[in-house]
Order: structure tokens, then sequence, then C-alpha cells
């Protein structure tokens, strides 16, 4: 079996799911206009609730395995598997500022149900919303897999193949030369995203002259509460882009796990799941 048809067993064995041993409870929250979907499991009751956020595609296997150890802990975990998204065009650079918007209204919808405070797990794109948030609202622990930032650049320079040819085709449409520049114009479209000093000497518009370095992000999660997962060989969340995070967030405790994106997030559940289950249902210290 080669690469290529392995990850997508893999894929489909996630998706498609293993039975868990726990029993998991689904729900919506949310007003009128926005409403969250939910998987649960363990006591509502549980000083540790923690929040999953799964990369894009909602909630798989994996997350769900996560969500198990939590609960055989005594922790209570939320699955955050959707939530309502407007019909927009993909061609309009301030979508993604509006998904990280959306984010926050996640927390307080969850914090309006479950009453918090919570803690945190996110993977890939549900890292970097799990970081946003952060910005606003204190989670008591935070653990990020795989995640990286500023989002301008990890749109600017990932392999994922759908972001490929959105990028090829926004550049077409705005005129752009380079990537450097269509990170440019996404940098300031984004106003919840994360740009840590050390490397940010500010960002080319699209004629390729650089402003004034960006202000720095500032979570609200000390760093010893704070866990991240990081992938050397990952170029769809690119490695670079990990370490700018964890560097904005102070350089937290970190696992640094061999292979791409995909086997960088299935490494570290097999070898640092108990320890990530551990840390987000300890005592805070």
């Amino acid at each position: 079996m080669d690469r290529v048809k392995f990850i997508l067993f893999l894929s489909g064995l996630f998706v498609t799911g293993i039975a868990c041993a726990v029993t998991f409870k689904q729900s919506q929250t949310g007003d009128s206009d926005f409403q969250v979907k939910t998987e649960t499991c363990g006591s509502e009751t549980s000083k540790a609730k923690v929040v999953i956020f799964p990369p894009t595609g909602g909630a798989t296997t994996l997350e769900r395995w996560y969500a198990e150890k939590i609960c055989d802990r005594g922790g209570f975990a939320i699955l955050v598997n959707d939530w309502t998204k407007a019909q927009e065009s993909a061609i309009d650079p301030e979508l993604h500022d509006r998904h990280l918007q959306r984010s926050l209204r996640v927390f307080k919808s969850l914090e309006k149900k479950w009453k918090g405070p919570f803690r945190v797990l996110g993977t890939s794109l549900g890292g970097l919303y799990a970081a946003a948030i952060s910005m606003h609202h204190p989670w008591e622990k935070m653990v990020l897999i795989t995640a990286g930032g500023p989002l301008s650049q990890v749109l600017a320079n990932s392999d994922l193949t759908s972001l490929i040819e959105l990028r090829e085709k926004r550049m077409k449409l705005w005129g752009l030369r380079s990537e450097k520049e269509y990170e440019g114009v996404l940098g300031r479209s984004i106003s919840l995203d994360f740009l840590p000093p050390r490397f940010s000497s500010g960002i080319p518009d699209v004629d390729g002259i650089v402003g004034p370095p960006a202000k720095a992000s500032k979570s609200l999660v000390p760093t010893q509460q704070i866990l991240m997962s990081l992938a050397p060989s990952d170029e769809t969340v690119p490695y670079e882009t990990q370490e700018k995070l964890w560097v904005t967030l102070g350089e937290p405790k970190r696992f640094d796990v061999s292979g791409d994106h995909f086997f960088g997030i299935v490494r570290t559940y097999w070898f640092h799941s108990d320890e990530i289950s551990d840390f987000l249902t300890g005592s805070l210290n």
C-alpha cells in the first residue's frame, strides 16, 4: 500500500469512526441566527470542562478518542462539530477574519450553555480558532496541535490543494505578482490574528512597500498553562508558522513530532494523548 493510499485509508478510518467506549450526547446551542452543533460526554459538573476544536470538516474519531480519555479522567468534553456560516464569496479577502470572529460567538454560545471556565484542545485550523479566542477569553488551559499563525502566512504558503487553487484565482483577479503580496493583502484584512514581534518586520502592500511592524497579539492564557505539538515536516500549516505561534504564546512546553501535517496529528495522538489528557484534566498549577 503506497503512502497516498495509506493516508486515504487512515482518513477514512477516522472519519467513518471506530466505536468509542463512551456515549456522546448531540445537541445545539446558540440563538435564533447562530447555532453551534456539539457532542458531549462526561459530567457537566466537572471542574475540567474541555472544548475540542477539530480540524476542518468536523470531529473525527481521533477527537472522540481524546474526548474519551478526558472523560475517563473525570473531565467534561465538548466537541464542536460545526456552527452557522453565512453564504459568502471565497474571493473576499475579509472572509477569513469573519470566520475567526464567528469563533468568538462559538465561545459565547458554549459559555451561555455550560457556564465555564473552559479548557481547550484545538487541532490545525481548530487550533487557530482556539488561539484566536484566547485573545479575548482566558481559557484555563490550552493545547494546540499543528496550529500556526499568522493565518495570512498559512493561507499564502500552504500546500493544501484547495488553498493553492484559491490563492491562484485570487492573485489573478487581484493583479498580484507574488505570494508575499497576497500575504500582505490578507494580513491587512484579518484583525483577529497572531503577529509575533520577533518575526514581523512589516507586511508589504500590493506595491511591495513594507509598512510598519504589526502590533503583536496577546493571548490571555498564561504560558505555563499552554501545551503545543509541532510537526517540522508540515507544509499544510507550514512549520515556520507553527514556530511563530509558539513564540507569540511565550514559548510554552512543546512536542516535536515527525511526519507531515496528517501524520503529525496522528503521531501526536499515538505518542502524547495521555500526557495531553492529563494536562487538560489536571489541577491548575
